[in-house]
């Protein structure tokens, strides 16, 4: 198949955090707490063992909760994780979920992005994702800025 609907459309967002690289990832790889801080992803479970698999319970903002089961793509410690997660079948709606931290002179800068594939891109405004993004990203600063 050809056109458009193959074509990768990334939400991104990034913001910097004023706390240490290792702060945030001990933040951002502590699943059991993300229920406590996280209005986006309040349940994730499993390890950062690329292969393995995760379950998170997502809640978009005006929509209601859904269940996903991606798999951990890569991870390199205190830098980076991603995983790869689908709708029902490979091809109709694929996400790469990424959070990428980079040490700058405030602290850590965090991008955190989702590319998206599938036949579902015609129907699916995945913009909408953003502010999810953005109010993670928010709720990771204020909890990794916390001591």
């Amino acid at each position: 198949m050809t056109g458009d609907h193959h074509a990768i459309h990334p939400a991104i967002s990034t913001i910097d955090i004023a706390a240490s690289p290792d702060r945030v990832w001990q933040v951002l790889t502590d699943f059991p707490s993300w229920s406590g801080w996280n209005p986006f992803i309040r349940h994730i479970e499993g390890n950062l063992t690329p292969g393995s698999r995760l379950v998170t319970r997502m809640y978009p903002a005006g929509d209601k909760p859904r269940t996903f089961r991606p798999v951990v793509e890569a991870c390199v410690p205190g830098e980076s994780f991603a995983w790869r997660g689908r709708l029902a079948i490979p091809g109709l709606f694929d996400g790469h979920h990424q959070f990428r931290l980079t040490p700058i002179a405030s602290g850590t800068r965090l991008v955190h992005q989702e590319q998206f594939t599938g036949l579902l891109l015609l129907v699916v405004d995945v913009e909408r994702f953003r502010a999810d993004f953005i109010a993670m990203n928010n709720a990771l600063k204020a909890q990794a800025e916390a001591t």
